[in-house]
């Protein structure tokens, strides 16, 4: 993230300036949700072009999305820094994928982006 975005973040989200009244939640979109939009080029009603990516490019898709989770860590880590008490990664469009897809390009992103912030 970059110097700028992380200052922005640290004056935005201060839990100081809440004082105590509210509790301060993060947020983030999923690593799945994220790769849509990129590839969508915006919203979608069917997400037919990211779905589309899995079988045609699914080594590449597992690449993005590790970085995607990557970013997302980091992004995270900062929010816990600046107070968040509670942190939601909102993957809202895993309900267009079925069983399968969900296994293997949902779940492994969202338990390591689990693992990453503990380790951290």
């Amino acid at each position: 993230l970059s110097p700028v975005c992380l200052g922005s973040l640290r004056r935005a989200a201060s839990r100081r300036k809440l004082e105590g009244k509210v509790p301060l939640i993060g947020f983030t979109g999923g690593p799945w949700t994220l790769l849509g939009y990129m590839v969508e080029g915006g919203g979608s009603k069917t997400w037919s072009k990211a779905k589309r990516w899995i079988w045609m490019y699914p080594d590449a898709v597992h690449k993005l999305l590790g970085i995607i989770t990557r970013v997302n860590v980091d992004y995270i880590v900062e929010q816990i820094r600046a107070g968040a008490q509670l942190i939601e990664v909102m993957d809202t469009n895993v309900s267009f994928l079925g069983p399968t897809e969900f296994r293997e390009f949902v779940l492994p992103y969202l338990g390591q982006t689990c693992k990453s912030i503990h380790a951290r």
